[in-house]
This record gives C-alpha cells, sequence and structure tokens, in this order.
C-alpha cells in the first residue's frame, strides 16, 4: 500500500456537498439538567429553560416528566430501533403506525417526533406495501 502514490492528490478534492446531521433534540436539556448550563443565544436559553420543564434527570437518563409513568426519552436511532422492533421483530405483525406507537409509548419511550416517525416506517415497509389490501376505487366519478 505504501508504494503506491495517488493520481490526485487528496488536498485537490473539492466536496460539493456535505450531509450533517441535525443536533440530538436531548443535548441541551440533559446538560441544562445536569449542571445548569445553558447556550449562548438569548432565545435559545428562554427554549431550553421551558423545554426542560417536561423533563427530569434520573441517574444521567432523561424522562418525560407529562405522562405517568415516566417515559424514557430516546434518540432517533434508538427509537427507530424500538419501530422495528416492534413492526418486524418476533411478535410483530407489521402494524400500523398508530398501534406500533402506541406499544412504544406502553413500553416506556418517548421522543417527539414519535408519531412522523412511526408513520414514515410504516409507509417505507416494503411487505406492508406489497401485501396492503388494495382499495377498489373507480377512477371517475359515477353517473
Amino acid at each position: 500500500m505504501a508504494d503506491r502514490m495517488l493520481e490526485t492528490p487528496a488536498i485537490g478534492i473539492e466536496v460539493s456537498k456535505v450531509k450533517s446531521r441535525p443536533p440530538e433534540w436531548r443535548l441541551d436539556v440533559i446538560k441544562y439538567l445536569d449542571t445548569g448550563e445553558l447556550p449562548d443565544e438569548k432565545w435559545e436559553v428562554r427554549k431550553v429553560k421551558n423545554k426542560a420543564t417536561y423533563f427530569t434527570l434520573i441517574w444521567g437518563v432523561i424522562h418525560s416528566r407529562f405522562l405517568y409513568p415516566l417515559l424514557r426519552c430516546v434518540s432517533l436511532e434508538e427509537a427507530l430501533y424500538i419501530l422495528a422492533d416492534i413492526h418486524e421483530g418476533v411478535c410483530g405483525n407489521h402494524f400500523g403506525e398508530r398501534t406500533i406507537l402506541g406499544k412504544a409509548m406502553r413500553m416506556g419511550y418517548y421522543w417527539p417526533r414519535a408519531f412522523k416517525d412511526a408513520e414514515e416506517f410504516v409507509r417505507k415497509c416494503t411487505k406492508c406495501q406489497l401485501f396492503a389490501t388494495i382499495l377498489h376505487c373507480p377512477l371517475e366519478k359515477l353517473t
């Protein structure tokens, strides 16, 4: 490997677009609840303080406080894994978005975009698309 030379140097390669991940929604709230540290921007401080009233920190894990029992707040990656496990797992029956979201909540998980993520997950499932019931609607208005 060391004896091979690159034809174009790595420095000369230009990247036109970098896909960045959005910041995780829990980080500022966890930082505020744990250490009391707030962001620098004034509008961001108000937003974090308002958001933090709905959450509590138990042993370093953030939980939502507005529902009982306390629901563990998860990241987007964890949420997608949970949705996949419920939808396609051992006992998964390829339920719809409301059913898998209800099961996730009963299991004790919460994330802000839960319904949207569940809806997108079910729509992307190829088995659900292939074997779903077909609506037999007329293409034109009946006279």
